[in-house]
């Protein structure tokens, strides 16, 4: 992509950096603004399918936390309360949901790092998994 501004006369590219800074420093309320702006205001398709693919990466990563941890929180405390298990038993489960929740953070930050990457490389810029969803809602 060449290095084209906007309406607003800052560089197309900077949103998108931008973009990629709020999601990895858990801005949520600043990266829907500015995922507003481009939409509203910049009217750029490039530009809202970069803050697109960034904005559903980190809905997906909050959403599968978020039922993960109702999932392990009705194990935990509900179900093997109800069969009284041992301290290990409840240690184990501990371990396992740290490491799950570890590889789910690790696979979020390398997919961000590779959208990220390939933004500043100029390529056409994708997040695996996520560009065609976001190019489906888009059209």
């Amino acid at each position: 992509m060449e290095k084209k501004q906007g309406v607003s006369g800052l560089k197309l590219i900077s949103f998108a950096v931008l973009a990629y800074f709020f999601v990895l420093t858990g801005h949520y309320t600043a990266l829907l603004l500015l995922a507003g702006f481009a939409i509203l205001i910049e009217k750029d398709e490039w530009l809202n399918l970069q803050i697109g693919q960034v904005l559903l990466l980190r809905v997906i990563y909050d959403a599968t936390t978020s039922l993960w941890g109702f999932i392990y929180n009705f194990i935990h405390r509900d179900f093997l309360d109800l069969f009284e298990t041992k301290h290990e038993t409840y240690r184990t489960l501990s371990d396992f949901n740290d490491g799950f929740l570890n590889v789910l953070h690790y696979a979020f930050m390398i997919l961000l790092i590779i959208g990220f990457i390939n933004l500043v490389k100029s390529k056409n810029p994708k997040i695996p998994l996520i560009n065609g969803l976001v190019k489906k809602a888009l059209k």
